[in-house]
């Protein structure tokens, strides 16, 4: 870089957060360090340096939106897998590095002045002055927009397309499990994975072990039963369960919270006992190796060998990069990273026939407001590569889902998608696919997307003049921030009061 004029500085991180001021900053370039790159084999640690990734990121992101305006900023990103973010299906460096490209992709989502790029270098290619000028090379000319994920090796420059595959026909569909055939599934007691399941359970009747952090289900009360709207089992729970004192909003809709999963998960275990598959539930972190290996120990002695995992959990908490809060991102995160962690580990010794993991169209494009998912999400995309490469006799997928009709997809956020003409996924349809991708067979791609139509990532965005209005105040409200909102709804869904308006104006 210096050689090009351009003036850099190599820092830590720890140097770069005591730096002041950030606001001469121009760009940021955060390389995978050699040793997180050479190493072979995760560990739940690794995550921290994603973490600090995008803590350096928020940090410098005043001084890159400055920069931006005033003629250029950079934010780019360098790992070592296979010079083809994983698509060479063939890399022994740690998969975890590749969730640098979520953070970059997110980024130009949010920051279209900014140019980011997202670098991968094959791991074999030694020679690193080349290697170096290369990187500058491609940095010097990036400018915002075009393609972001550049994959370099020693005689190759690639970028990353999709495009169609078919799938198996209906009549083919063999994916390896048999009848009783142990799975385990975390997210599966509520969702579109529960739902999802529905079409496994019909194909194979295997034993399906669900695995999530709400309590076991339990009879419902009898106060409960038949009530069907919000506004009604909120009233009973205020007469059965708070006959003295009224609660404070919160606690009432984490009680009401409560019910309706322990009704939800309970009519899941329902419905896939009564399509043929035998069904247990357990309540745990996923997150937590010691309670995860603890419980498998159990499973396989009460139910027998493990053949199949399907890895379904998942969090949401959006906020644009400036506005995420560390423990946001954090649960986000390691709900996906550190959930995965913990299975695989649990997992090392058993033959599995069936790995699929529930990853997000968010990796793939990025997403505005879900850094922390694109990233855990571009990590299950790579680890997915990694363990179909050590796994010869798995079938290992991961999934980049579209958005669903149901699930984390509330009403106001369907409706947003509409009207970008995106289709949702109907839920049948979508435990129909997970079938028969399953049964796609090997060799196949470990990473696929499925869903409707995708926004092309290389799309200029529309620029507009702003009106010459300043911004007095932003504020961001949702039923924890302001809980009460739940105390105002109109047709189940929380609405702001022309009070809480007024006071703020």
């Amino acid at each position: 870089l210096l050689a090009l004029n351009i003036k850099a500085a190599l820092l830590t991180p720890e140097d770069l957060s005591s730096r002041a001021p950030l606001s001469d900053l121009g760009g940021l370039l955060i390389v995978a360090n050699k040793a997180f790159s050479d190493r072979k084999h995760w560990q739940p640690q690794d995550g921290a340096f994603l973490k600090q990734a995008f803590v350096l990121t928020q940090q410098v992101a005043p001084a890159l939106q400055t920069a931006a305006k005033q003629g250029g900023a950079l934010l780019a990103t360098v790992t070592r897998l296979d010079g083809a973010f994983g698509f060479k299906a063939k890399f022994d460096t740690n998969p975890l590095m590749g969730g640098l490209a979520g953070l970059v992709k997110t980024a130009a989502m949010e920051w279209p002045q900014v140019a980011c790029r997202a670098i991968d270098v094959a791991s074999d290619w030694e020679d690193g002055r080349t290697i170096a000028q290369t990187i500058a090379q491609e940095l010097c000319f990036a400018h915002p927009g075009g393609p972001i994920e550049i994959g370099l090796d020693v005689d190759s420059r690639v970028n990353l397309v999709t495009q169609p595959a078919p799938y198996p026909s209906d009549n083919d569909l063999e994916t390896g499990l048999n009848p009783c055939d142990v799975v385990l599934v975390t997210g599966g007691g509520r969702g579109v994975t529960a739902a999802a399941l529905q079409a496994v359970a019909s194909h194979r009747q295997p034993t399906l072990i669900l695995m999530g952090r709400s309590p076991a289900p339990s009879p419902e009360p009898d106060w409960l039963t038949g009530l069907k709207h919000s506004r009604a089992i909120k009233k009973a729970i205020l007469t059965h369960v708070f006959d003295s004192k009224p609660p404070a909003p919160r606690e009432l809709e984490e009680i009401y919270r409560a019910h309706m999963a322990n009704r939800e998960i309970t009519a899941t275990i329902a419905s896939l006992q009564a399509s043929g598959a035998n069904v247990a539930y357990l309540s745990l972190d996923v997150r937590d190796a010691d309670q995860v290996a603890t419980a498998l120990a159990n499973v396989r002695q009460t139910y027998g060998p493990i053949k199949g995992l399907i890895h379904g959990a998942g969090t949401l908490a959006d906020r644009l990069i400036t506005a995420k809060t560390r423990e946001q991102f954090n649960r986000v995160f390691d709900t996906k990273v550190a959930g995965l962690h913990a299975l695989l580990a649990a997992t090392r010794d058993d033959v599995l026939t069936q790995i699929v993991l529930f990853s997000s169209v968010a990796a793939r494009t990025g997403n505005r407001g879900q850094v922390d998912y694109a990233m855990a999400n571009e990590v299950l995309n790579k680890v997915a590569w990694h363990e179909a490469w050590r796994r010869p006799d798995c079938k290992v997928t991961a999934i980049n889902w579209g958005p669903w009709d149901g699930g984390m997809v509330s009403a106001s956020l369907k409706m947003a998608f509409l009207r970008k003409h995106l289709p949702l996924i109907d839920l049948t349809e979508g435990g129909r696919c997970l079938v028969r991708e399953m049964a796609s067979g090997r060799p196949a791609p470990a990473e696929i997307v499925l869903g409707g139509m995708m926004p092309d990532t290389a799309i200029e965005p529309v620029l507009k003049q702003p009106a010459p209005l300043a911004l007095s105040f932003k504020r961001e409200i949702d039923l924890e921030t302001v809980p009460v909102l739940g105390s105002h709804m109109l047709d189940g869904k929380p609405v702001v009061q022309l009070a809480l308006m007024a006071e703020w104006f």
